[in-house]
């Protein structure tokens, strides 16, 4: 029974090591997803203006870091139970392998003793020797033996819980992380594609702009050239107004044609001013239609940087993320 309880505290003690080092070999491994989400929240820092926001992505982002955080936390804690629980079932084997040498002494000699046969160079032994030579009754002997069987099977058994807890643990981690992996990707993705629908709504509105701004520049060059062809029917009606107040004494009269010129250079100024409210109207409209493009442009520039953040380097390093359960410690 000794020998047999021996066997299995030593089959034990193995198989919690095995474990403790696939924890540790673990604990290591989390180490690279733990940098990739770093690396995520630090890169989408570099967004610009309004797409610097707390959105899904940072968030589910946030709850990844917590959960490979929370972990290794667990990872090293029963690193650490593995550690005190080897220590124990090390003192027990040390203890229960004290006993069995004892026992293989103890019965070598018995068997010696067996074997002995009437031999005339055999020594004599005092007496006071030979009474005291016992020290232990055979009830304490073999109750000696029987707690060190009790507290090694008890060692035992605490020693396949913490097998058993730290396997949940092996087993669940990768579930959970790669769940997790999952749907962070999830958030990339629906981000991605409203960050693209935005920025061809941009390029759409953009492009509308630039005509819109083509033409008002070709309705202010019309309007200029209209003003343009006023300036000399106007010095020609002005003229002939003027050189009409140089009739003498009673043909400077107000006549039909004194009215009639009269009418053109009003006529003509009324034009002239309505092209010039017209010029200043397009000249104002151009200078929105300009400043909308710029903004437009910086929109898009925004968005492309944006996108090139979470499409190109966050989902770059997501690709290099353990993608099993074996790259995660999940392997026996």
């Amino acid at each position: 029974m000794l020998r047999s309880e021996t066997d299995d505290m030593f089959t034990e003690t193995t198989a919690l090591n095995k474990l403790r080092e696939r924890l540790e070999r673990t604990l290591v491994e989390l180490q690279r997803p733990l940098q990739v989400v770093q690396q995520c929240l630090f890169q989408r820092e570099k967004r610009m203006d309004r797409d610097l926001v707390h959105d899904e992505v940072d968030k589910q982002l946030l709850q990844e870091e917590e959960l490979v955080r929370s972990y290794q936390l667990k990872m090293k804690e029963q690193i650490e139970k593995s550690n005190r629980q080897l220590a124990e079932n090390r003192l027990v084997l040390c203890n229960l392998g004290k006993d069995l040498d004892d026992k293989w002494e103890a019965q070598y000699i018995d068997e010696k003793c067996y074997k002995l046969r009437i031999m005339g160079n055999l020594s004599y032994f005092p007496n006071e020797t030979l009474s005291n030579i016992t020290a232990l009754s055979p009830e304490s002997w073999a109750k000696s033996t029987e707690q060190n069987i009790t507290h090694s099977e008890s060692e035992r058994a605490a020693s396949l819980h913490q097998r058993r807890v730290a396997d949940e643990l092996l087993k669940f981690a990768p579930e959970d992380l790669w769940r997790k992996y999952i749907t962070v990707n999830t958030a990339f993705k629906d981000r991605i594609s409203d960050m693209i629908e935005a920025r061809d709504r941009l390029q759409c509105n953009l492009t509308q702009t630039q005509q819109e701004i083509f033409h008002t520049e070709l309705l202010i060059e019309k309007i200029r050239a209209a003003l343009w062809a006023k300036k000399s029917p106007m010095r020609v009606a002005q003229f002939r107004l003027m050189d009409r107040t140089h009739r003498p004494t009673l043909e400077l009269c107000h006549d039909t044609t004194q009215i009639k010129l009269i009418n053109e250079v009003q006529e003509i100024q009324d034009t002239v001013h309505h092209l010039e409210c017209e010029l200043k109207r397009a000249e104002e409209t151009r200078a929105q239609l300009l400043r909308t493009k710029t903004s437009l442009e910086r929109d898009l520039l925004v968005k492309g940087n944006s996108l090139f953040i979470d499409r190109e380097r966050c989902m770059g390093l997501r690709r290099s993320y353990p993608m099993s359960h074996q790259a995660l410690g999940g392997h026996p």
